[in-house]
């Protein structure tokens, strides 16, 4: 992590500096207070339109609460244009979605020292090690990012949001099928058999088995 951190620093430019040293002073930056006053128009937006005003017309009515401004934009906000467009309840949706996924990659993680999660797979002829906790911290690192970065823009129909939830979903499916094959070599090892009959025949074959000599006696 640490060699990751000065490589990138290494690539950022003196306009990146300049740009982040505004974060002082952002009431003296125009794309800032822009920013202010949109994320404003969209909460006012969704509370005199509580289910929305619809898919993509956030632009279309934004004006109505930013006369100030020459020309529309995106709310900037990956939730609050969500709330402007969606209403509450689709804001709802996007939050409860996020907080699942994200409680799920946090169980994945928990749970992947109760059984064997530590295997190898092949890319191509070269060996990867694949372990469930390290991938489940990986994307729980890479959706709070993208969500840090989706506070000051809009990225609601941006496919790599959505390419995190799915490979969430995903390692949940692989999760299930290594604790599954990690329960099938245990059991043998335990010297368990497992029988297809059911118990309870055998119950009746003694009870029948028992009363057969007694038929037999004169």
């Amino acid at each position: 992590m640490a060699a990751a951190a000065i490589v990138g620093l290494q690539l950022t430019d003196p306009g990146w500096w300049a740009r982040m040293r505004t974060i002082r002073e952002y009431q003296r930056d125009p794309s800032a207070a822009s920013r202010l006053v949109y994320w404003q128009a969209a909460w006012d937006l969704a509370v005199r339109e509580p289910f929305g005003v619809g898919l993509g017309q956030f632009e279309s009515r934004v004006q109505e609460y930013t006369p100030q401004e020459p020309s529309p934009h995106s709310a900037h906000n990956t939730f609050l244009e969500c709330l402007a467009e969606f209403g509450f309840p689709g804001a709802f949706l996007l939050t409860a979605t996020v907080f699942a996924v994200l409680l799920m990659l946090r169980r994945i993680r928990r749970q992947s020292s109760e059984f064997a999660s530590d295997v190898t797979v092949y890319l191509w002829r070269f060996p990867v090690r694949f372990h469930l906790a390290w991938q489940a911290m990986a994307l729980q690192c890479a959706l709070l990012g993208y969500l840090a970065c989706g506070m000051f823009t809009t990225r609601l129909w941006a496919e790599a949001f959505w390419v995190l939830v799915a490979l969430s979903c995903s390692l949940a499916n692989v999760a299930v099928q290594l604790r599954c094959a990690s329960a099938a070599e245990v059991a043998p090892a335990s010297g368990t058999t497992l029988s297809a009959e059911p118990a309870w025949p055998s119950a009746h074959r003694g009870e029948a088995q028992g009363a057969a000599p007694a038929e037999a006696m004169p």
